[in-house]
């Protein structure tokens, strides 16, 4: 729910102290002009993250794989050169 200033928001709280966890149990926000560009750059934030971790997550498939097969499945080249 949008509220037009953060003044209203705050008259509205201190009427009701419950009010931001009554209307987040039933998935409604309350948020002004300040807050919802808040709430929207830490949702942008979280964006970012998770597409970092997804490609992190694949490079480090792709970085495994080829370590792999060049020591025969060890983990550890350490061991002495595969075939010796």
């Amino acid at each position: 729910m949008f509220v037009r200033t953060e003044s209203i928001r705050f008259s509205a709280l201190d009427t009701d102290p419950a009010l931001i966890d009554n209307a987040a149990d039933r998935q409604i926000f309350t948020v002004s002009t300040v807050s919802l560009i808040h709430y929207l750059r830490a949702g942008t934030f979280g964006w970012i993250q998770d597409g970092l971790m997804r490609t992190y997550g694949r490079f480090s498939i792709l970085a495994t794989e080829p370590t792999a097969a060049l020591c025969n499945g060890r983990t550890s080249v350490y061991g002495g050169l595969p075939g010796s």
